[in-house]
């Protein structure tokens, strides 16, 4: 009686750790779609032998059945970890690629309207006012090519200028998203402790605080410390951000702009998305914008300078050709006049075009200019080369990474089957042992 009555008890046990299984089973399937679940799995585990033996019910050695030890997350810290570190990479990669790329496409070289092209075609004026110094239409040309070497300067830092404007927003809505995100990551480090204290089920707020893990991680390159009570303790570039329950604020400030936490500044390198908006507001931007100015600034003086070596049509010293402002020299250069018989052509006499032909090849910075182009050119494809390895490595590792944590539905699939068939299997244990002790209950000893 003993056994049988036992043998009820492990068929029960088996169909609630099954039922377990089916509804995590069901769980997983309903959260396939869900931004950062991890898939669950119901541990079993047998059911031991008592430790001390009742003196009238003795373990018979059968087995006491099956229960759920407990409702496991299926994640790998150490792949947690990595994601998090090339996804920081790969923001960081992205956000160069996307600024660099967008001020090449300004940039316009070659091309039939970016500032080489522009250069030339003053040139071949200048060269086509040697024949016809005194002509009144082709003085009107030189201006004409003059201007819009001036403009082509301008769409260039205009464009970089507002490049620059856009990343300093960009920096500021980064600053706001790593705030909020530590915030939420802070409240639920607290959230956790108090619901492992209850022993509470935390598998979902775990979730939500991995997601929030990694998209500091994609944002700043955030480093996540696992303490030995659950706890994440964040930090960017080693300048604590979470602790605990506690997250501390971050701003960003200055010019070039730097990053401080709660007061403490944080070293330079920082990866992740507003890693990347930094380099380029405080580096690769200025880096440009300053050359361009240079080259503005020196065409300037040896056109200005070969003008007034000149004379005009009237036969008065030639003046300055170009002007601009200091401050903002590529994007203020401009035609010192508009009337075409200023233009200091000749070299002696009104009619001489000795001077329109020096000239033509009085700057050098076509070559300065092309010098810059292709250094940035080549920026800008060392910068997508690494953003293409990147990419290939970090979906090597979120592959990996998925592979243990995702939902696969075909898996889940086989897992409720399996379950259903181990459900029915053990409900006709029970049937089988309901009939026994019918019999041995109510017949027994019955006779005819």
């Amino acid at each position: 009686m003993v056994g049988t009555f036992g043998g009820l008890n492990t068929a029960l046990s088996a169909l609630r750790y099954q039922q377990v299984a089916l509804d995590v089973s069901n769980n997983n399937i309903a959260n396939v779609n869900t931004e950062g679940y991890v898939r669950r799995r119901a541990e079993s585990g047998a059911v031991a032998a008592p430790d001390q033996p009742a003196m009238w019910s003795q373990y018979v050695g059968h087995g006491d059945g099956v229960a759920v030890q407990s409702v496991s997350r299926l994640v790998d810290p150490l792949l947690d970890a990595r994601s998090r570190r090339e996804n920081g990479s790969l923001s960081y990669l992205s956000t160069q690629q996307t600024i660099l790329n967008r001020v090449e496409t300004g940039v316009n070289e070659p091309g039939p309207n970016g500032l080489s092209a522009a250069l030339l075609d003053l040139r071949s004026a200048f060269q086509n006012l040697v024949s016809d110094p005194g002509g009144a239409a082709a003085r009107q040309v030189v201006l004409e090519k003059a201007g819009a070497v001036a403009s082509a300067f301008k769409t260039q830092s205009d464009n970089v200028t507002t490049e620059m404007a856009d990343q300093q927003m960009h920096a500021a809505t980064a600053v706001q998203q790593v705030n909020d995100t530590a915030t939420e990551l802070a409240r639920l480090n607290k959230t956790i402790r108090i619901a492992q204290v209850n022993k509470t089920d935390v598998g979902s707020l775990s979730d939500q605080r991995d997601l929030l893990a990694l998209n500091l991680a994609k944002l700043t390159g955030a480093e996540v410390k696992v303490q030995p009570d659950g706890q994440y303790d964040v930090a960017v570039n080693g300048v604590a951000l979470v602790t605990g329950d506690t997250a501390r604020q971050l701003t960003a400030s200055g010019t070039p702009t730097a990053l401080a936490i709660a007061g403490d500044p944080v070293p330079a390198g920082v990866s992740g998305e507003l890693g990347g908006v930094l380099d380029a507001l405080n580096d690769t931007l200025p880096a440009y914008q300053k050359s361009l100015d240079d080259i503005a600034t020196t065409f300037m003086d040896q056109m200005n300078a070969q003008h007034r070596a000149g004379k005009d049509l009237n036969g008065v010293a030639g003046g300055d050709l170009f002007t601009l402002d200091p401050a903002d020299p590529a994007g203020s250069l401009s035609v010192a006049f508009t009337d075409g018989k200023l233009l200091a052509a000749s070299s002696g006499g009104a009619k001489d075009g000795g001077n329109a032909d020096a000239l033509s090849t009085a700057t050098t910075v076509g070559s300065d200019y092309a010098a810059l182009v292709t250094s940035f050119g080549g920026t800008v494809a060392s910068i997508n080369r690494q953003t293409t390895t990147q990419q290939a490595l970090t979906g090597q590792v979120d592959d990996e990474r998925e592979q243990m944590a995702g939902v696969s539905l075909d898996e889940e699939t086989v897992n409720m089957v399996a379950a259903q068939h181990a459900y029915e299997a053990a409900s006709k244990v029970m049937t089988v042992l309901d009939s026994l002790l019918d019999t041995l209950i109510n017949r027994t000893g019955v006779t005819h």
